[in-house]
């Protein structure tokens, strides 16, 4: 097969270079632009079966109106230490919130809660200590530029703050957008540092200003068709973050750059034995073709294994990374020879074609290993284990704010909403249970106590209790007994109280009065037991006596107060009152509002709960999973804490069942390439030491360079991935030239011999990959950065380590047995003169 792919790219190499181009200027025209089809919100990356999806559709089968549509929370501090109830600060806030509800509002604005336009709410609003306050804004859009718009109309506005007060945008809204900002930067960045490292290592490896054009034409155009590829699946077929763009982009020219440094590599060689440029084409495809092929290989498996995970984060970006390496392998066996033949010895202009010195390292390195494989082998586990160890101990975060940087808006807004407030205000969980029948609102009332009995839980808002159990003026609005005594509190006179009430207090109490015998005939049908006591008794009598003069609106007070003693869990609720007594509990809005907690005719309750919590934190997921125990059977809960809990369930599966399929896949590949089960399986245990040393590497330097010890949930995972996936190419180059080495050289000989001739490309394309990776951490993206920094550390300790010293000391330890069961045929050496001239100096991944 690569014979013939040899010949077809010397045949048609002006003809191929002409395709390729024009595939990805038509591609590049045609195809959606990647950045416009990406999506990062992580609710599209569960599965249909999730907890919080379900609890999703709930919402949005009964309770439509209050479906997820996205919300941001405006924050003010007082900067200088005053009350934020000062005049001029609430004053200000005022303002905002009549701007925001009023006819200049932005767009797509569904409701404003604030305390000036909801003083009952205030108490939830505005912090004890009176250095803070917030409104929270819901939109009624998902479209990202209607948010954002929404989001700039706001900034603009608020411009105008006060000198005393700092105003931040926070919430789901403004964070995601400033994520996706900062992703779009840190793309940028990446592709720019990216760029610079592979010119600059290539110009150090070749010292040619020639040799780099090559790869870096090559693997520019199969990324340009693969971004093409990968938007058209975007827009149509399966969702792809920024995340997997960028990581597009570094493993396209880390991986491509690669493949086309061994077949230059391999064609510098060729060309130092022949002043042929096209025979040497053809001997360099036939020779590297199979070893980088299955180098690839071996990386699409990493890569599809991925589609088997259940987060669609994985399952996504698993085939778009296939993708760009598909398409980079196809180009370095198709348009890097057709370069290289039209370019010939100007390849490498002004130096000339020649074979590669395998430096003193390599030789002394090679020789250590050979003569002392067991002391290698216990000296590098030593150094490596507790590193190893440290990783093993590691622990990941889930807050989305971690991987912002900490000026950014709204995560100041967050931390000021933390310090004063409670972080659980600012993104509270809807819960959604759907009752057999029966009292809808015993039922609810009795949910909402079992919910506020979580741990963690600070408050739950229902249509019981509109403002929480800590709204002395709401809690239990519908309740009879809760009801009943309001109306005495609000009856009985306030100390110092003016002796004439206003004219709207006056006609308030007048229909009060005239519709109280109604709303007590109400009570005497929800509640029988009540109107058979002496205190409903007392109540009507009194209420008689006031009509004929012999009884006192304190008397009345005093009535109602008593029989609210008496108790009852019967519900009646507030759209139900006789308007009269429906006004003295907020009237029509207050009775809207309860209402928006119920579906009656569904059977359904809403319920809002506020974590005592911050919603990213792994308390907060815990307390997630007690409020699922307790909702079992009868509705879910809904946000961004439960979403975080869903992904950390899913991950743990997620990460056991692809790192099982991962090295299940490279073990076969391996298998099959050395006719051997014994090296695969020691090769694969350094696989695993290393990305444990890795893991630790990571958690250490985290700490030091990023002030924390906790990685990113998915950076464990991508690590695995990477480092097999990619790290595992040098297994096969190296072991591909140990076997044949060994045949003609013997073990120790052969594995010295194999180490030192290809030490150096080894080293230089492993530098390459991790210099690709390590252009991620340019970006402000928290996890972005630490990926890069793994899977660097990664690549270089498999590079300059275990590829270079562990693997062979290995080899050379387990002597004839690496190859059982299978055996090395002996292999007849030829002279210094046949090697140079009859057959060529082999590449390291040549196996054949």
């Amino acid at each position: 097969m690569f014979a013939t792919i040899s010949r077809f790219a010397d045949r048609y190499r002006l003809q191929l270079l002409i395709a390729w181009v024009a595939l990805a200027v038509i591609v590049t025209l045609v195809a959606p632009n990647l950045d416009d089809v990406t999506d990062n919100d992580q609710r599209n990356f569960l599965p249909d079966d999730a907890s919080a999806l379900t609890a999703q559709a709930l919402i949005e089968q009964h309770f439509p109106q209050n479906a997820d549509q996205g919300s941001l929370v405006l924050v003010f501090e007082s900067a200088d230490g005053t009350p934020i109830t000062n005049d001029t600060d609430a004053g200000y806030m005022a303002e905002i919130s009549t701007w925001l509800t009023g006819p200049d509002a932005p767009a797509h604005i569904h409701s404003v809660l604030s305390p000036s336009l909801t003083p009952e709410a205030a108490g939830s609003l505005i912090a004890p200590d009176q250095q803070a306050a917030m409104i929270v804004v819901t939109l009624d859009t998902t479209l990202l530029d209607e948010r954002e718009a929404v989001l700039d109309s706001i900034g603009q506005r608020v411009e105008d703050a006060p000198a005393s007060l700092n105003v931040y945008r926070t919430g789901e809204t403004a964070i995601g957008a400033e994520y996706n900002a900062t992703l779009t930067e840190s793309v940028d960045r990446t592709i720019f540092v990216t760029l610079a490292l592979v010119v600059i290592i290539l110009l150090v490896i070749y010292r040619s200003p020639v040799s780099p054009l090559i790869p870096l034409g090559v693997v520019t155009i199969a990324f340009m068709i693969a971004r093409g590829i990968v938007a058209w699946l975007a827009q149509d077929v399966f969702t792809v973050t920024d995340t997997a763009s960028m990581l597009l982009i570094v493993v396209m020219y880390g991986a491509g750059t690669d493949y086309c440094l061994f077949l230059i590599s391999r064609f510098r060689e060729e060309m130092a034995d022949r002043d042929d440029s096209r025979e040497s084409v053809r001997r360099t495809v036939r020779r590297v073709g199979e070893s980088i092929s299955s180098s690839a290989g071996t990386v699409v498996v990493g890569f599809m294994a991925m589609t088997m995970a259940q987060l669609g984060l994985f399952n996504t970006t698993g085939p778009t990374l296939a993708i760009g390496i598909v398409v980079s392998l196809l180009a370095g066996l198709t348009l890097t020879p057709a370069l290289l033949g039209l370019l010939g010895r100007r390849a490498f202009w002004p130096a000339r074609a020649q074979h590669r010195n395998a430096g003193a390292f390599y030789r002394r390195t090679s020789q250590l290993v050979a003569e002392r494989p067991l002391l290698t082998v216990i000296v590098i586990a030593l150094l490596m284990s507790p590193f190893a160890y440290w990783g093993s101990r590691m622990q990941v975060t889930y807050d989305f704010l971690a991987d912002l940087p900490d000026d950014t808006e709204s995560v100041e807004g967050f931390r000021v909403l933390e310090t004063h407030i409670g972080a659980g205000e600012m993104q509270p969980l809807t819960a959604v249970s759907v009752f057999e029948g029966g009292d809808l609102l015993a039922d609810v009332d009795a949910m909402t106590q079992r919910l506020q009995a979580v741990d963690g839980v600070a408050t739950v808002r229902s249509a019981t209790q509109p403002l929480g159990a800590d709204n002395a003026q709401t809690a239990g609005i519908t309740r009879i007994d809760r009801q009943l005594g309001t109306l005495a509190a609000i009856l009985t006179p306030a100390e110092g109280a003016a002796a004439q009430p206003t004219p709207e207090q006056a006609a308030m109490m007048d229909a009060f009065f005239a519709d109280l015998p109604a709303y007590l005939t109400l009570v005497a049908e929800r509640a029988p037991a009540l109107a058979q006591s002496d205190e409903y008794a007392s109540v009507m009598a009194t209420l008689a006596g006031i009509g004929e003069g012999t009884a006192s609106v304190a008397d009345l007070a005093n009535a109602l107060g008593a029989l609210a003693q008496v108790g009852t869990d019967q519900h009646i609720d507030l759209a139900q009152l006789p308007a009269g007594v429906a006004a003295l509990f907020g009237g029509e809005q207050a009775a809207a509002f309860v209402d928006s907690f119920l579906n009656t005719q569904t059977n359904a309750a809403r319920f809002e709960i506020v974590l005592a919590d911050a919603p990213y934190s792994a308390t907060a997921m815990d307390t997630v999973d007690h409020l699922k125990g307790v909702l079992s059977g009868q509705g879910a809960v809904y946000g961004s804490t439960a979403v975080n809990a869903d992904i950390r369930d899913y991950l743990h599966t997620d990460q056991r069942n692809t790192i099982a399929l991962v090295l299940a896949g490279i073990f076969i590949i391996l298998m099959l390439m050395l006719r051997s089960i014994v090296a695969p399986v020691y090769l694969i245990s350094t696989i695993l030491l290393s990305y444990g040393t890795t893991l630790g590497i990571t958690r250490l330097a985290s700490s030091v360079l990023w002030g924390t010890d906790e990685l990113t949930w998915w950076v464990p995972f991508f690590m695995f991935v990477f480092l097999v996936a990619l790290g595992i190419d040098y297994s096969i180059f190296l072991f591909g030239r140990i076997k044949e080495e060994v045949g003609r050289r013997g073990i120790h000989d052969g594995i010295h011999d194999a180490v030192q001739s290809t030490g150096s490309i080894i080293t230089s394309a492993g530098i390459i990959v991790a210099g690709t990776f390590g252009a991620m951490m340019a970006g402000s993206i928290l996890g972005l950065a630490q990926i890069g920094f793994a899977v660097s550390v990664g690549i270089l300790i498999d590079t300059f380590v275990v590829r270079t010293i562990l693997d062979p000391a290995l080899a050379s330890l387990f002597g004839r047995w690496t190859w059982w069961p299978g055996r090395v045929a002996p292999t007849p050496r030829a002279t210094s003169t046949q090697e140079r001239n009859a057959v060529p100096a082999r590449d390291p991944g040549s196996a054949d």
